[in-house]
């Protein structure tokens, strides 16, 4: 596994006091709106925008991060991306280009500390159309092709802090946000498209770019894990060699397709197993395995223990 990002607590830096100033605002904005609701990602009023809170209800556990852009509030968070160990907090901006199935723990001090962060949506298709009218970039060096990667973590600029704040200003005036959220949203997506993670943006939402096929691919493994695999079709129909296809799919996972799938499915029978309570039986063939037998047997490689028995201690550590 290789350490992204691996630091202690942090102190954030703010550009200018109106940094400071705006970055007080979110956050407190953000938890006047979830007062008194319990962990969990909260709807805001805006359309894809969430305030996540993360407690001792819920402070590990298995995921599939969606294409997003956060801004932490408080508190840390490490997170399992493939093989690489991400470390963030509060300040940070995380930025997810595709469906990431990761696991995720809160690094707590105490532990009341709580976690906090305020999240948007990414639609594909209105950053596509943003990259188009870009002025037309340079071929991509190999340094901007080593940052096209699922998951990035940024300093969040003042700017993309101001951004958020504006569409949480705009829950004052409810009568506004139909009319006035996509253009707020746009702001956010450009200030991404011309900040750090450009190079990652670009590299995936370029129409007819090798990472955009690989993008493409993603999302029909997210909508089509219960299917089987092969690797060589799902090439095959993004016109990308098989070969080609697994040195760019890991190159921006670090995983390998098949590896990838399996997350998909495992993830999602543990959520199965501890939220809804179902069979051992009932999980494996839920998320599309065949064999209860080679589902147990690779559940308990990727988890440490039979999922039986995970379950019953994950349940055990909620409570």
């Amino acid at each position: 596994m290789t350490p992204d990002r691996t630091r202690g607590v942090s102190l954030m830096r703010f550009e200018s006091e109106q940094h400071r100033a705006s970055f007080s605002e979110l956050r407190r904005r953000a938890a006047a709106l979830v007062e008194g609701m319990g962990g969990g990602d909260h709807p805001t009023g805006i359309p894809g925008m969430k305030v996540a809170i993360r407690d001792t209800s819920n402070g590990t556990g298995c995921t599939c991060y969606e294409p997003s852009v956060s801004v932490i509030l408080q508190g840390r968070k490490r997170s399992i991306c493939g093989d690489r160990s991400y470390e963030y907090g509060e300040g940070e901006c995380i930025v997810t280009g595709v469906d990431v199935p990761s696991r995720f723990e809160i690094i707590r001090n105490d532990p009341s500390d709580v976690f906090m962060g305020i999240s948007l949506s990414i639609d594909k298709e209105v950053m596509t159309e943003l990259i188009a009218q870009m002025p037309l970039q340079p071929s991509s060096s190999d340094d901007e092709c080593s940052k096209v990667r699922a998951f990035v973590v940024a300093a969040s600029s003042d700017r993309v802090t101001e951004a958020f704040l504006n569409l949480m200003r705009l829950l004052d005036r409810p009568e506004e946000v139909t009319l006035r959220t996509p253009g707020l949203v746009r702001d956010v997506y450009c200030l991404l498209l011309l900040g750090d993670t450009g190079p990652m943006i670009r590299g995936l939402y370029t129409k007819g770019s090798s990472f955009n096929r690989i993008s493409q691919a993603i999302t029909w493994l997210r909508d089509n894990y219960k299917e089987p695999l092969s690797v060589e079709q799902l090439a095959n129909s993004v016109h990308m060699s098989t070969s080609s296809f697994h040195r760019h799919f890991k190159e921006i996972t670090s995983i390998s397709p098949l590896q990838y799938h399996k997350r998909l499915r495992l993830y999602e029978a543990q959520r199965l197993l501890i939220s809804e309570g179902i069979d051992v039986n009932s999980a494996a063939y839920s998320v599309g395995y065949m064999s209860p037998t080679q589902f147990s047997r690779e559940y308990k490689a990727l988890f440490g223990l039979p999922p039986g028995r995970d379950a019953s201690a994950r349940r055990v550590g909620l409570h």
